[in-house]
C-alpha cells in the first residue's frame, strides 16, 4: 500500500484511469441528522493525485456523502434539495444534476457498479440503471432455519415479568414469555393458565375471592381485559376495551372482586364494573405531566371509592379521590408537597400517604433548575370523618369493658361502609410516629396495620441490580404505635388480599411468607424449573 498524497479523507473513489480521487475528507459522527450545518458537515472534493490539487463539488452548504466515480461523472449522495438523494457532477462542465427525485425517505447508502448503483432507502435494496435513468427495487428473500420462531418448550423461570399472589398466599400467578403460569407454595402443581404461543397475555391480578384471574392480552389483536377461573377450566370472559393501539397496566381488583381499575400509556387512569350488563371501561382521571404507572390507585374497603395520585402542574403529586357512585371527584391533598401511596385502611376509618418537602429541587427532570438530592418522606393518617377520633390521640388508660352478655361468637363483623367528609381532610391528617425515609410505597393489611417499602435514601450507580433497586419492608401497628422490620434486600413486593401473606422477590428467587416481622418460615416458590410453549 502507498500513501496518498492527502492530509485526511474518509471515504473516496477513483477515476477509472486511477489519476484522481472523489472522496470525502471529514468525518461526520452523526450522519443521520437532519439538514444538519454545523462543521462537521460533509463535502465531496475532487483531488488531482499528481499534485494534490483539489476542486470541491459546490455543496450549498448541504451534507454530501458517498461519492462514486463512473466514466466522467461523480455520482453522490446529498441532502441538498430535502431527503438525501442521488445526485450526479459532470466533471467537463462542473454541474450538478439530481438523477432520482425523492419526497420520502432517505437514501442511506449507495453503491457503484456495472450498469448500475444500487442504494438502501427505508429497508429495502433499490438499483438505478445508468442506461435509462430509472430505478427498480430488488426483492430480497433469506431463507433460514429460524428455530428460535419455531415451537418448542422452554425453560421460562429467568423469563418473568410480572407476578401476583392468590388472595391466601397458597399460589401465585406469574407472566412469563407471554403466558400466564399459576405455581404453588406447596401442594398442588403448575398451571398453565393461558397456553398462548403467539399471543402475548399480561398483567396478572388475582380476585380477593380466589375464583378469578384477570389479565390483558391481545388475543384478538388490540389488547382487551380477560377474566377466566383460576383453576384455568372454561372459556375465558373478554371484556373489550375499545382502544386502538392502547397499552394496559396495573390491574387491581376492587375488595368485593366484581370491579377492576388500570391505567393506559395515554396517562388515562380507568374502572370495570364487571357485574354490569354490558361492562365498558369508565374514565376516572387524565394526567399531563407525568410518566407510566403514576397513577398508584387503590380501592376503598367497600368498593365505592378510588384514591389516587396525579401530577400537578408544579410537578408535585397531589391526591384525589373518585366516587363510583356519582362520578365526582375530590382533591384531598393541595400540591404544596409532594404526596404518593395514598391506601385505605381496611376499617375505612383513615387515609394513610406519603408526603415528601424537600423533592421539589428534584422534579425538575430535564431542565437547569432541577437538583439531584436525598428525598424524604413522612408516612400520615388521615381521619376521613371529622367525628372519627385521631388515630394518634391520647389514650385513656381505663380497663377495656369486658361482658359474657351478648356474645357474637360465630357471627360475622359489620361490613365496612366508608363515608368521607372532605371539608377539612388534610387539615385532619397527622403524621404517624415513624421515621422519615425514601418510602416508595404502601400497603394496608389488616385494620390498624400498615406495611411499607423503603429504597435507600442515597442510591448508588451500583445499587439497581438487575431485577431493581432492592427495598426494605417494615410493618407499622397504629394500636402499638410500633414499628418492625419484616423483610430487607427485596425488589418486588406484594401483599395478598387477606393482609397476612406476602410475595416478594429476592434476586432470582420469589418467596411467599407470612406477612409478620421478621418471619422465618418462606416458601421458596420457583425451587426448579418449569416450561411453557414458545
Amino acid at each position: 500500500p502507498q500513501e496518498l498524497p492527502l492530509p485526511m479523507a474518509e471515504e473516496g473513489s477513483y477515476s477509472a484511469d486511477g489519476t484522481h480521487l472523489a472522496y470525502v475528507p471529514e468525518f461526520q459522527w452523526e450522519p443521520f441528522w437532519k439538514d444538519y450545518k454545523g462543521g462537521q458537515h460533509t463535502q465531496v472534493w475532487l483531488a488531482r493525485l499528481s499534485d494534490s490539487s483539489v476542486v470541491r463539488i459546490p455543496d450549498q452548504n448541504a451534507n454530501e456523502s458517498d461519492p462514486m466515480w463512473v466514466g466522467d461523472t461523480v455520482y453522490f449522495l446529498s441532502d441538498r434539495d430535502g431527503p438525501i438523494t442521488l445526485f450526479a457532477y459532470d466533471t467537463g462542465t462542473g454541474q450538478v444534476r439530481r438523477v432520482i427525485d425523492n419526497t420520502g425517505f432517505d437514501i442511506t447508502s449507495a453503491s457503484a457498479g456495472p450498469g448500475g448503483i444500487v442504494y438502501s432507502q427505508f429497508g429495502q435494496l433499490h438499483v438505478y440503471d445508468y442506461a435509462s435513468g430509472h430505478s427498480r427495487a430488488v426483492p430480497v428473500t433469506v431463507t433460514g432455519d429460524l428455530p428460535q420462531l419455531r415451537p418448542r418448550f422452554i425453560n421460562v423461570a429467568k423469563l418473568i415479568d410480572d407476578a401476583a399472589i392468590s388472595p391466601s398466599g397458597v399460589r401465585a400467578l406469574f407472566e412469563a414469555n407471554g403466558d400466564i403460569l399459576s405455581v404453588p407454595t406447596r401442594h398442588g402443581s403448575f398451571v398453565n393458565l393461558t397456553h398462548s404461543p403467539g399471543v402475548m397475555d399480561r398483567d396478572p391480578a388475582w380476585s380477593p375471592d380466589g375464583r378469578w384471574v384477570a389479565y390483558f392480552s391481545d388475543r384478538a389483536g388490540e389488547y382487551d381485559l380477560y377474566i377466566r377461573a383460576q383453576n384455568g377450566t372454561g372459556t375465558p370472559r373478554r371484556i373489550v376495551l375499545g382502544q386502538k393501539d392502547a397499552f394496559y397496566y396495573g390491574l387491581t381488583w376492587s375488595p368485593d372482586s366484581r370491579k377492576l381499575v388500570f391505567g393506559d400509556q395515554k396517562l388515562n387512569l380507568w374502572y370495570v364494573d364487571l357485574a354490569a350488563p354490558d361492562p365498558r371501561p369508565v374514565k376516572v382521571a387524565s394526567n399531563d405531566y407525568a410518566t407510566l404507572q403514576h397513577f398508584h390507585p387503590a380501592w376503598s374497603p367497600d368498593s365505592r371509592w378510588i384514591v389516587y395520585t396525579r401530577v400537578m402542574p408544579n410537578y408535585l403529586h397531589a391526591i384525589f379521590i373518585y366516587s363510583l357512585a356519582n362520578g365526582s371527584t375530590h382533591q384531598v391533598t393541595d400540591a404544596s408537597s409532594d404526596c404518593r401511596d395514598p391506601v385505605f385502611d381496611a376499617n375505612g376509618k383513615y387515609l394513610y400517604f406519603t408526603s415528601s418537602t424537600d423533592t421539589a429541587l428534584t422534579s425538575g427532570l430535564w431542565e437547569m433548575s432541577g437538583m439531584e438530592r436525598p428525598v424524604t418522606r413522612h408516612v400520615y393518617a388521615a381521619t376521613l370523618e371529622p367525628a372519627t377520633v385521631s388515630p394518634l390521640a391520647p389514650r385513656a388508660g381505663f380497663e377495656s369493658a369486658k361482658s359474657s352478655f351478648g356474645k357474637t361468637r360465630g357471627k360475622r363483623p359489620a361490613a365496612v361502609r366508608v363515608a368521607i367528609d372532605f371539608d377539612g381532610l388534610q387539615q385532619r391528617a397527622v403524621a404517624l410516629p415513624i421515621p422519615a425515609a425514601n418510602y416508595v410505597g404502601l400497603a394496608a393489611g389488616s385494620s390498624g396495620v400498615l406495611y411499607l417499602q423503603k429504597e435507600p435514601l442515597v442510591i448508588l450507580q451500583s445499587d439497581p441490580g438487575p431485577y431493581g433497586v432492592p427495598v426494605a419492608v417494615a410493618r407499622f401497628d397504629l394500636a402499638k404505635r410500633k414499628m418492625q422490620p419484616v423483610v430487607a434486600g427485596v425488589t418486588d413486593f406484594q401483599l395478598a388480599a387477606d393482609g397476612k401473606h406476602m410475595l416478594y422477590r429476592r434476586g432470582k428467587q420469589w418467596f411467599i411468607a407470612a406477612a409478620k416481622p421478621k418471619a422465618s418460615r418462606e416458601n421458596k416458590l420457583i425451587k426448579f424449573s418449569f416450561a411453557a410453549a414458545g
